[in-house]
């Protein structure tokens, strides 16, 4: 999995081609599960050591981060 930084100059990261999720997935022959946006707001919850998905919400990354999850429950 990699974290496509979208900041707030509307910069983004495509994990193809800046991100080692992709290349490392590919390197040890397992599934590439996909991108999450990185906002300043999840950013400051994980330093914190604050659940994100714990809080409810309809963002683009709650969005990715089940897409993500359902890939893993697919894979299992």
């Amino acid at each position: 999995m990699n974290v496509a930084e979208e900041g707030a100059s509307g910069t983004t990261c495509d994990p193809k081609t800046c991100g080692s999720g992709h290349t490392t997935a590919k390197l040890m022959s397992v599934p590439f599960l996909g991108t999450v946006p990185c906002y300043q707001d999840v950013v400051k919850a994980c330093d914190e050591g604050r659940p994100v998905m714990s809080r409810q919400g309809d963002s683009d990354f709650h969005r990715a981060f089940e897409a993500v999850v359902d890939k893993i429950v697919e894979e299992s």
